[in-house]
């Protein structure tokens, strides 16, 4: 299950450059 988390964290970084707020609700479990 690491790689999962990987991908997701890479993921909260990508949005983070766009829109800081979606990778907080990702972080919350609330994101797509």
């Amino acid at each position: 299950m690491k790689g999962g988390q990987i991908a997701q964290n890479r993921l909260a970084r990508y949005l983070d450059e766009f829109e800081p707020m979606p990778v907080s609700v990702l972080r919350s479990g609330g994101g797509i």
